[in-house]
Parts: C-alpha cells; sequence; structure tokens
C-alpha cells in the first residue's frame, strides 16, 4: 500500500497541471495587483527595518557624543581626542568596502 513509483509518476505529473489550472483562474489584472500589494508590504517592512536600524546607529552616537561631552567638561580633552580618532578609524573601515 505504500508509493509505488506508478503513483508518484501519476502525482508527479498531476501536480502542474492542478497549479497551471489554478494560475490560470486569476487573469492578468488580478496578478499586477496581487504582485503590487505584496511588494507594498515588502518595500513597507523593508524601510521599517533599515529605519530601525539607522536608529539604533543614531542612538549610539549620541551616546559616545554625550560621554565626550561629559569628559570635555571634566577637562580632559586626551580622552576626547582619542575616542575622536577611534569613531574615525571605525567609520573609515565602515565606508570601505
Amino acid at each position: 500500500m505504500g508509493l509505488s513509483m506508478e503513483r508518484l509518476t501519476a502525482f508527479l505529473s498531476y501536480l502542474p497541471s492542478a497549479f497551471l489550472t489554478t494560475i490560470g483562474i486569476v487573469s492578468l489584472a488580478q496578478w499586477s495587483m496581487l504582485a503590487g500589494i505584496v511588494l507594498g508590504v515588502l518595500t513597507y517592512r523593508l524601510n521599517k527595518s533599515h529605519k530601525r536600524r539607522v536608529e539604533k546607529e543614531e542612538e549610539k552616537r549620541t551616546a559616545i557624543l554625550e560621554d565626550l561631552a561629559a569628559r570635555a567638561t571634566q577637562h580632559n580633552m586626551n580622552d576626547v581626542v582619542c575616542t575622536l580618532q577611534d569613531m574615525a578609524r571605525t567609520e573609515k573601515r565602515r565606508s570601505t568596502p
């Protein structure tokens, strides 16, 4: 009662037929509308995730700059200069492909 080769080939021949019949039910205008909806949702999610990454990066930079401002008010300028140099090196590594 298992899956014989004959049953498998019959199933594999009917599967594309059923798929193509299902596709044929929907008109070209409906497919384009569906594609537009899917692309719109994907674009929204991509933009949202990108914005989230940018906001996290801005929060990190704000924290660094607040730390620098606190150090600068304590007249510890060597630490401020070293931190700025480290930030510049990090940015150069990111921008270099």
